[in-house]
């Protein structure tokens, strides 16, 4: 009997189906599914439904034409006329193809564009590190030390000591961080205190003309024990008035509670308080972009920030002291000493907060640059003070630049602070003012050890 083909459920062309029964193709028997033969000597064939499972017997002509047929019917089935989907998504696999194209060739030119950049940077810091290297060296006539260098674990330091001898107490200076021209720049405070006051600096591992650790630990304490080892080498002796300018006021503050009998007073310069680091995290005052600036200034990048370079708006500097100040600085502004003083810097400023502050005499000075005369011989500052004040009249711009550190230190019995008219770093400005206030200070110290 005729069988129907299944439905075709899907879009694929429809596979040829056999027979439920055999499962073999229609149009070929086996030899178990041949017509019956019928008897011979029969009259015509009585008209008779075929067997169940049988075939029916039929003619070449009617097989060649039932052959003829499915065939037809698959050529029918297998080529279906393509519908509108199709098409559609034909036309998005080319879209899908350019596009893949294009994002390739922008990913390669972009390749490509940052391959001649970076090769650009590459050549710009070879430049730049043998033209620095060329400068140093015709710098280096400058780098007079104006003190001697003593032994300190291993490596030399650079101090300066001055004054008279026997004098009841040394004046110990502490430069702040990123400082390396101070034995330069404390020179005209010298010259001015030396006949009335014992002095002692020492440049830090890594600043001025010292010679940088190994690596080694560079926190408050480490600094503390190593300006202390330097005096001794230098044979001079406690008791010291710190003298500490910037964050170096942390170290002052730590030396003063851990040698409590060495520290009989402080004297601050744009001191640098612990308070002032509250809610600072060490990732917050130092990070990936010190460490990127560490790389630059080690091939001379330096040389290309003005900012960088040493000014003298006093006028309190020789010639050759201003191209020692600026040898020292293009040789190094900051380095890897400097950088890991950095990093440790909040751990010293929590371990100060922590000690409290000691009980002795403390005195502290900071430049307001806000302030006549200094303001008005900077253009650039006045004009951005004037500006200001012009847009908001009513704020008291000169008074507000230290009122956090006037309202802090109100509280501390012990603690005197003055304004003067100056940079923030005052030591290049106000030598005279500083050399009397210091001066005062060690007179005022010696009056209540008597």
């Amino acid at each position: 009997m005729a069988h129907k083909k299944k439905k075709n459920t899907n879009n694929d062309p429809v596979k040829k189906t056999g027979s439920p029964a055999t499962g073999k193709p229609e149009g070929k028997a086996s030899a178990a599914e041949k017509p019956e033969e019928k008897a011979p000597g029969a009259g015509k064939p009585e008209e008779k439904a075929p067997a169940v499972g049988k075939p029916e017997e039929k003619t070449p002509a009617a097989e060649k034409t039932e052959e003829q047929a499915p065939k037809a019917e698959k050529e029918q089935v297998d080529t279906p006329a393509l519908p509108a989907k199709p098409q559609k998504k034909k036309k998005e696999s080319e879209l899908w193809k350019r596009a893949k194209v294009t994002t390739k060739l922008f990913l390669h030119v972009t390749k490509l564009f940052f391959l001649i950049v970076l090769g650009l940077l590459v050549l710009a810091g070879i430049i730049l590190s043998i033209v620095h290297a060329a400068k140093k060296k015709s710098e280096s006539q400058y780098l007079v030390m104006k003190g001697e260098q003593v032994e300190v674990d291993g490596r030399y330091l650079h101090v300066i000591k001055g004054g008279p001898e026997g004098a009841d107490q040394t004046l110990v200076f502490l430069h702040g961080d990123r400082i390396t021209d101070d034995s330069v720049v404390l020179q005209p405070v010298f010259r001015k205190i030396e006949d009335q006051a014992a002095y002692f600096y020492v440049d830090r591992s890594g600043a001025g003309f010292s010679d940088a650790t190994d690596g080694g630990e560079r926190d408050v304490d480490s600094l503390v024990e190593e300006t202390r080892k330097a005096a001794s080498a230098a044979g001079v002796k406690a008791p010291y008035i710190l003298v500490a300018e910037g964050t170096s006021g942390i170290m002052a503050l730590h030396w003063a509670h851990k040698y409590p009998e060495e520290v009989k007073g402080i004297f601050g310069l744009g001191f640098i308080y612990p308070e002032q680091f509250d809610g600072v995290k060490p990732g917050d005052y130092v990070g990936f972009g010190d460490w990127i600036t560490l790389q630059f200034f080690r091939i001379g990048g330096v040389r290309l920030f003005s900012s960088m370079k040493p000014t003298n708006p006093a006028g309190i500097f020789t010639e050759d002291e201003m191209n020692t100040r600026s040898a020292l600085v293009n040789k190094g502004a900051f380095t890897k000493d400097m950088y890991n003083e950095d990093k440790a810097m909040v751990d010293g400023a929590n371990l100060a907060r922590e000690e409290g502050w000691p009980d002795v005499p403390i005195f502290l000075l900071y430049g307001n640059p806000l302030m006549a005369p200094y303001i008005v011989e900077d253009e650039d500052l006045l004009r951005k003070l004037t500006n200001a004040v012009a847009a908001n009249p009513d704020e008291d711009f000169v008074g507000e630049f230290y009122e956090e550190e006037r309202n802090f230190f109100a509280q501390k019995k012990n603690v005197e602070m003055k304004e003067i008219s100056g940079p923030v770093r005052i030591t290049i400005y106000a030598s005279d003012e500083i050399a009397k206030e210091l001066l005062n200070f060690v007179k005022n110290v010696q009056s209540k050890q008597n």
